[in-house]
Parts: C-alpha cells; sequence; structure tokens
C-alpha cells in the first residue's frame, strides 16, 4: 500500500527544499516579516499582487495523491487539473484571484474540482544554479539589486562557458535543443498545415537567436538576465567596468527585437547579444527540477507537469465557417445597437 500523504507533508517538502524560504502551515504571510512573502505592484491601480511561497489554498490535512506542476496558473490548468482527478497544483508564478481563474473566484473553482493551491517563486530562485547548467555554462558571480535596483526578482548573473571554446552558435544550438525548438516549430506547422492557415506564429518561433554577433564568436565571459525585470543599458555599462573581458550578453525568459535600445546599447559596448528562450520555457529550469525533486522526497505522488503552447493566427481564418458567420452576425448587431 502507498504512503499516505498529506498537504502538510508537501509544504514541509518545499520548506525542505527552498530552506528558511516558505512559511509554514497555518502561518499568517505577512510581507513585513517575511522577505519572501513580497507584494508586486507595477503601481496599475488595483492590479498588485502578495507572492505567498507555499500553500495559497487548501486543508493541510487533505490526503494528495495527484499533483500537477506548471509555470502559470490559469483557467486552463484548473480545468484540466480538474478532469484528471489531481488533488493540488504547484505553480511558479504568484496566483491571484481571477487573473489566474478565468474572471472569477479562485475559491469556487478549487471547490467545484477539489483542488488545493502552491506557489513557489522567488522563494526558489537563486538556490540551484540550473540556468547555468542547462546552458552550458558556468555561474561565477549572483548579482541581486545590480546597480541599486530593487525590483522584486531582479539578478544578473556573471557566467563563462563550462567548456572553452563556447561560440555563439554553440549557445544558440545548445539552447534550441534543450528546449527541443525543432519540435515545436514543427508542432506549429503540423497546426498550419492540419487548420488550412496561410499564417501562423508561435513563442518558440522567436527562441535560441542571435541578435548581434557572429555565430563562430567566442565567448570569454557573459551577462546573463532577464530583460523584463528592469535590466537597463546603465547595468551594461557597470558589468564592462567590473569585468572587462565581459564580451556577450545572453538574454532569457524575454524576447527582444535587433532595434530594442538593451541592443543598442550592446553593440556600442561590442557585446554581443543572444536571445535563450521565451518565458513559458523556464517550466524547464525550475518546474522540471522541482518536480523531480519532490518525487525523489514524496515518492508515492504521481505528479503531472502542465505545458502550454501558445499560437497566433489572423482572425480571417479563425474557426470553420460557422463560427465566422456567427462573428459576423454578432459583430453586425453589436454595431447596429451603437449607432
Amino acid at each position: 500500500m502507498s504512503e499516505s500523504v498529506k498537504l502538510a507533508d508537501l509544504v514541509e517538502t518545499l520548506q525542505r527544499l527552498a530552506p528558511g524560504r516558505v512559511p509554514g502551515v497555518g502561518e499568517t504571510p505577512d510581507p513585513e516579516k517575511h522577505p519572501w512573502v513580497v507584494w508586486k505592484s507595477s503601481g496599475i491601480p488595483g492590479k498588485a499582487v502578495m507572492e505567498i511561497p507555499g500553500l495559497v489554498y487548501g486543508d493541510p490535512k487533505k490526503p494528495i495523491r495527484r499533483l500537477g506542476i506548471g509555470l502559470t496558473l490559469t483557467e486552463g490548468i484548473l480545468e484540466l487539473a480538474g478532469h484528471q482527478g489531481l488533488d493540488a497544483v504547484l505553480v511558479h508564478h504568484p496566483v491571484a484571484d481571477a487573473a489566474s481563474s478565468g474572471g472569477v473566484l479562485l475559491k469556487d473553482y478549487c471547490e467545484l474540482y477539489n483542488l488545493a493551491i502552491l506557489e513557489l517563486h522567488e522563494a526558489f530562485h537563486g538556490i540551484h544554479a540550473g540556468r547555468a547548467i542547462l546552458y552550458g555554462l558556468k555561474m561565477l558571480a549572483w548579482k541581486d539589486n545590480y546597480g541599486g535596483l530593487t525590483t522584486p526578482g531582479f539578478s544578473v548573473r556573471i557566467c563563462e562557458p563550462s567548456e572553452p571554446g563556447m561560440t555563439l552558435g554553440d549557445l544558440v544550438r545548445r539552447t534550441s535543443e534543450f528546449f527541443e525548438q525543432e519540435h515545436e516549430i514543427g508542432m506549429l506547422e503540423h497546426e498550419k498545415e492540419r487548420f488550412g492557415y496561410r499564417k501562423i506564429d508561435g513563442a518558440a518561433m522567436f527562441s535560441g537567436r542571435i541578435l548581434h554577433g557572429t555565430p563562430d564568436r567566442k565567448i570569454t565571459k557573459l551577462l546573463h538576465c532577464s530583460p523584463y525585470s528592469g535590466l537597463a543599458p546603465d547595468h551594461l555599462e557597470l558589468a564592462v567596468k567590473e569585468y572587462p573581458d565581459l564580451d556577450t550578453v545572453f538574454l532569457t525568459f524575454s524576447l527582444l527585437s535587433p532595434e530594442h535600445y538593451l541592443v543598442e546599447a550592446a553593440r556600442r559596448l561590442d557585446l554581443a547579444v543572444v536571445i535563450g528562450s521565451c518565458h513559458e520555457w523556464e517550466i524547464y529550469e525550475n518546474c522540471l527540477p522541482l518536480a523531480q525533486a519532490i518525487k525523489d522526497l514524496l515518492p508515492s505522488l504521481e505528479i503531472t507537469l502542465f505545458r502550454s503552447r501558445l499560437s497566433a493566427i489572423p482572425l480571417e481564418e479563425v474557426g470553420n465557417s460557422f463560427a465566422r458567420e456567427y462573428a459576423r452576425r454578432i459583430a453586425s448587431d453589436l454595431k447596429a445597437k451603437s449607432g
């Protein structure tokens, strides 16, 4: 008979994997007292969210047998978890009422499917060297609040290749192969052929590429960061002063155009620029090893990973002829009512 696991056991496991960072069961999350309970806000009225590592919703005494792990909680994940009969869902990114549950109260969805919800975001960052390892790099320094920037989650990593002689082309190939970019692009092409789309785009199409430099350019030392977290030209200038042999900027989990001001700043500093991956692929960096660690510590749990595929097609090609006629009919009614 398999070992009985309760939700409280899973919380204790997260506390073990992120020591000192996950509040205990029954502990009131207080950002004034707990450094890993963090308010996230852009200053947009009514859109702030509190990040709470560990248990978000559920009875700690609840027995759990099947756990789903994903990057960002969505209504689709909740419904898929309900369909699969999962007992709990653990996501990397912070959870919010309505935003994570189709515009309705999260509690209502969780009660509908008898689901517990947990999250582990900033509290899991910085406790493992996953990014460096999966990209074939060795991390030399991890710098929080670099250049005085106090944006939650902002960090810069200074790395060098694990093996000498790595080129920009090698870095792109490694990231593309690890994230199976070729298969992702193949899925988009299959969808295009299956549904007769003339054009289709997806996040995988924009990952693993060189924005400045040539494939044969060698890497000595690089700055690794996610540009969405607040990276600015001043940070690149500071890094070059601190590390005169810095020659590459490696940007992951958000995408840039070759004309972006960060790329222009790198050009001025003679730094190569490589895009590694879109944010959705963070499931490999954080969710996959977290899932494996939980499985090792709680082997009786059945664990499922949630993956998302996002594609974009022209409006004129969405749905079948019935769906398009429906859209035109409702649009016509709306226009008539609006005068």
